[in-house]
């Protein structure tokens, strides 16, 4: 029998381990590419030495506090490096309220070009060529490598049809943890997906059970880098955020402020009051807020309201230099309307209409 002493000094000892026969297909042809492509690498002059190495690597990583969710979540530096630019650490009950509102607002390329065009850098740089297997894993693998359980749970991202390998349609499976989080996650994907060229083509939401999936498909601009196809990239992503945001939910809410939000960004309806006394009241809360919280000048103040009522749909403001403005509405059928906006600006400045323009002066 070996001494103790023998033993502790030994470099090496024989380990018998079974494998499946897949793992040991992929370590072998791993150890066949590296040898190819670095034939003078002590880590990969044998099977051993190549499993030696792995095994060391995989061992120091577990040192460092690492664990096998965090290797999952390596696909390459770029990536590691593009979520750290991009993310931050936040309550997410307080981030959950702060979205509420946001809820049915869409996300497109103009409210962070460099998110889209930092994600589509990326896509390009690493995506494989036109392999459905290739782009199916490095798909699943970006997905899930900056995954935080407290706003989504799981991603599964699974090809619709295995019989063909030029049928590029696969379902995209998201486990959230909480109803609102999941559903800025959705909105989120839709649009990226669609700059990068993958199209919903449906979209179903479970909140009960906190499950959302799109039904995709990857068109050839995924795998165009023609820059000259930008207007189609951010059509795609209306496209997109269209099978999500849609008045079927909007009208199924319960909080009828969405409902209103989304009417709002819509310049040809305009906002009326049944009861101006009532309006009256909002707008001397209006007029009192200015003064308390803004230091303004007097046509500063002005301008402010004329903005109101621009928000209002009532009139397109022409220049603020000038205090100008036209009253958008038919002043036969808005007459009760316009009269009111001419008697409550008429308390702050004198009006003087020339050629349908308006001037506070």
């Amino acid at each position: 029998m070996s001494s103790k002493k023998f033993l502790s000094n030994k470099k090496t000892e024989r380990v018998t381990i079974v494998l499946p026969s897949s793992l040991k297909e992929r370590i072998v042809r791993y150890y066949n590419e590296q040898q190819g492509k670095n034939p003078h690498d002590k880590n990969f002059k044998s099977l051993s030495s190549t499993i030696h190495f792995l095994m060391e690597n995989v061992m120091n990583f577990f040192k460092e506090n690492k664990s096998l969710d965090d290797i999952k979540k390596i696909i390459g530096g770029n990536i590691i490096q593009f979520y750290d630019n991009l993310s931050f650490k936040a309550l997410s009950l307080q981030y959950e309220d702060l979205i509420k509102l946001n809820k049915y607002m869409p996300f497109h390329f103009h409210d962070s070009p460099k998110l889209f065009i930092n994600i589509l850098s990326i896509f390009q740089e690493n995506l494989p060529i036109k392999d459905k297997t290739k782009v199916f894993n490095f798909l699943n693998g970006f997905a899930n490598s900056n995954l935080h359980k407290t706003i989504v749970e799981k991603i599964n991202i699974n090809p619709l049809n295995t019989n063909s390998d030029q049928d590029f349609s696969f379902e995209i499976k998201i486990k959230g943890a909480s109803p609102l989080l999941l559903f800025e996650n959705m909105k989120l994907n839709a649009s990226l997906l669609g700059y990068l060229g993958v199209k919903v083509v449906r979209f179903h939401q479970d909140m009960e059970n906190l499950t959302c999936i799109m039904y995709v498909i990857l068109t050839d601009l995924l795998f165009c880098k023609d820059i000259s196809r930008e207007k189609e990239r951010q059509a795609l992503t209306y496209h997109n955020l269209s099978q999500i945001i849609h008045f079927e939910n909007i009208i199924n809410e319960e909080d009828h402020r969405y409902f209103f939000q989304k009417l709002a960004t819509d310049k040809n309806i305009i906002i009326v009051h049944k009861n101006y006394r009532v309006f009256e009241q909002i707008l001397k809360k209006m007029e009192n807020d200015l003064r308390k919280f803004g230091k303004y000048s007097k046509d500063k103040f002005l301008l402010s309201l004329l903005e109101f009522f621009q928000k209002l749909h009532w009139i397109e403001i022409e220049s603020k230099m000038k205090l100008s403005f036209k009253f958008k509405l038919n002043p036969e059928r808005f007459k009760r309307e316009l009269n009111f906006l001419i008697d409550f600006l008429s308390h702050h400045s004198n009006v003087i209409e020339s050629e349908g323009v308006f001037f506070l002066t």
